[in-house]
């Protein structure tokens, strides 16, 4: 099987050169500390000549694009969690 047939994917990879503009700081901290769209992170990629590129739902551009904007430590993580809608809430 490749890996794109596999339903639980959907990569992404978005390439910045130069400086890390603070509103993809702050992209990158609400990420982490919360919930973001997908066309939020899109449109700070067109707002700073970003290049984003993603297959199937492309939601991995989101922890990309939080990846280039988290610039305090030398690595980051994500952690995803999915529940069937029946369960939301449930522990």
């Amino acid at each position: 099987m490749k890996e794109l047939d596999y339903r639980g994917t959907a990569p992404g990879v978005v390439f910045l050169v130069g400086d890390v503009p603070g509103e993809v700081k702050g992209f990158a901290r609400e990420a982490i500390q919360g919930i973001v769209r997908l066309r939020d992170a899109l449109k700070l990629t067109r707002k700073f000549g970003a290049e984003a590129v993603g297959y199937k739902m492309r939601c991995g551009i989101i922890g990309a694009l939080a990846a280039i904007g988290e610039t305090e430590g030398d690595y980051t993580f994500e952690l995803i969690a999915y529940r069937r809608r029946g369960r939301i809430g449930e522990l």
